[in-house]
This record gives C-alpha cells, sequence and structure tokens, in this order.
C-alpha cells in the first residue's frame, strides 16, 4: 500500500487514482462522453469493468452515464486517506470481481492524540492565462473562480479503546466561457441575402422554388415567414 504524505493534484480521491495512469498498461479513456478523473482503461479492459474499494467495502456507484462525475460513490479528499493501492495485474482472488484493475483504498482512523488540518486549493482568473483563441480576437480574459476546500479532525473518545475522525471537503466553480455563434445581419432578416458571398438559387424540389428573386443574390422571405424570424432573432 502506498502511503500518502502529501498530494494536492485535484482534491479528490479521482485526482489520486489518475496517478494510476502511470501504472504500465493503463491509460485514459478519452473516447467517454463524460470524461471523469478516475474513468482509465486498465489492460485493454472496458473503463467501467474497474473496481473501487473503500476500507474494503463496494465503492462502485454502478453507473454508466456519470452523471456525478465519478465512478465511485464516496471520494474522500486526500487529506483523510490513510494509504491507497492501484493493482492491475495479479491480484489475489479477494479482488475478483473485475476484469480491470482494483484501486483499493483505507480512510484515516483517530489516535490518542487529537490531530485536525484545513486544506485550500484555489485557481482563478488572475492565476490563469487567456486562451489562444480569445488573445486572438482581442476577447479579455473571462471570470474564473475555483475553491476546493476542507479539513479532517480526529482524535479520541475512549483512550486507547474508542477513536473517532471525520472529513469535510465543499467543492465551488464559477467560469465565463466564450461562445461563438453565427446571426443573421439585419438585411437577412428582411429576407436580403444580398451580402452572401455567393448566390442563392430556387430548389429543384417540386412545390419548393420561387423563394429567390431573378438574379438568385437578392431574395425574399414571405409575410407569414418573416414574422416568425422576427420572434427568435429579434
Amino acid at each position: 500500500m502506498r502511503r500518502i504524505f502529501a498530494v494536492r493534484m485535484e482534491a479528490s480521491l479521482a485526482g489520486l487514482v489518475a496517478a494510476g495512469l502511470l501504472e504500465a498498461g493503463v491509460q485514459k479513456y478519452y473516447e467517454a462522453a463524460n470524461p471523469a478523473a478516475d474513468r482509465f482503461i486498465s489492460n485493454g479492459n472496458l473503463d467501467l469493468q474497474n473496481y473501487f474499494s473503500l476500507d474494503g467495502v463496494d465503492n462502485n456507484s454502478g453507473s454508466t452515464n456519470l452523471q456525478e462525475g465519478s465512478v465511485q460513490v464516496v471520494q474522500p479528499p486526500p487529506d483523510a486517506l490513510e494509504e491507497f493501492r492501484v493493482q492491475t495485474r495479479t491480484y489475489s482472488a479477494e479482488f475478483g470481481t473485475s476484469a480491470g484493475a482494483v484501486i483499493n483504498a483505507s480512510v484515516r482512523s483517530g489516535t490518542n492524540q487529537f490531530h485536525d488540518g484545513v486544506f485550500e486549493f484555489l485557481r482563478n482568473d488572475k492565476l490563469d492565462a487567456n486562451t489562444f483563441f480569445n488573445n486572438a480576437n482581442g476577447v479579455r480574459r473571462g471570470h474564473f473562480s475555483q475553491n476546493q476546500s476542507g479539513g479532517t479532525l480526529g482524535g479520541p473518545v475512549v483512550p486507547s479503546r474508542t477513536f473517532f475522525f471525520g472529513d469535510f471537503q465543499r467543492f465551488t466553480s464559477r467560469k465565463a466561457t466564450t461562445i461563438n455563434s453565427i446571426v443573421p445581419t439585419p438585411l437577412m432578416k428582411q429576407g436580403n441575402f444580398t451580402e452572401l458571398p455567393f448566390a442563392l438559387s430556387d430548389s429543384a424540389a417540386p412545390g419548393q422554388s420561387g423563394w429567390c428573386c431573378g438574379a438568385a443574390t437578392a431574395c425574399f422571405i414571405n409575410t407569414q415567414i418573416g414574422s416568425v424570424l422576427k420572434v427568435f432573432w429579434s
């Protein structure tokens, strides 16, 4: 097992599991519609054939759409973990429920002394650079603020007999994104398409002709269609 002293990659167990990509035969699964951090392929097996165990208990969500953003049910922060292990081959029969990798983690326990800790993982637009296309088009950097904070606390209930340990983590992210859209010009809203770099022509399909003017450069839209366009493009 790997004892955790200090890790601050992505403040979650999913981020730690990403370290499993360093193992031989493991690669990230990029074809997934929801590429969670702990979604990877081991030795050619499907990404959903990995097995996650937390303190010896099944920690698999069983979800295929991964709307929760992880294949794990419980995702404790690294500060709450005592140790974890990523096994991709030749593991014992006790881990016989999967064809892929086995990720086994255990949470810390309390001791005869009180121990606590807090952490803050900060990202914002003051520390990040603008995107290439924003810079090329003179678009300023958008707002971005991400905070991932929490803490742990453990200690004795009955010294040398009963202990407690707990952790808390909160994640908030606010991000402004740049969206490129194509919208009609004022002339196009009136049915005039002379601004197009090419000529329009009538459709060859029966009953679908007659909507373009003679030269096929200045076209019109009838009153009924024009009123509908005003609703959507006004």
